[in-house]
């Protein structure tokens, strides 16, 4: 086994698949950092997830998620809303004021 297999194994041993975050070079020059291309590659991933066509996540699921700061999430998401395909509106989850989110997948194409 190669050092750096080992270290890819120890890696996997670790954090597993659940850590990892994965971003298409395509997606970070669309939008014009690392920061918004991860934001944008999970935004597409959950617009599906939510109950209809809106998704819900607080600044804390999106650190964990991504390591992204509440600023790096606010920034990105006011980028994805300029260019008309991200709709955001604050109502309770949980009983907590939360940022929701919907994605407008035609404009985005």
């Amino acid at each position: 086994m190669s050092r750096q297999q080992e270290i890819f194994a120890l890696i996997a041993r670790l954090g597993g698949s659940k850590n990892k975050v994965v971003v298409d070079r395509t997606l970070c020059q669309y939008m014009g950092s690392l920061e918004g291309g991860i934001f944008l590659s999970q935004l597409l991933y959950w617009c599906d997830k939510g109950n209809g066509e809106w998704f819900y996540k607080s600044y804390r699921e999106w650190q964990e998620e991504t390591f992204l700061s509440e600023y790096q999430v606010r920034t990105s998401a006011k980028e994805c809303a300029a260019r008309g395909f991200l709709e955001t509106k604050i109502n309770k989850a949980n009983g907590i004021p939360t940022v929701h989110y919907k994605l407008d997948a035609e404009k985005f194409m």
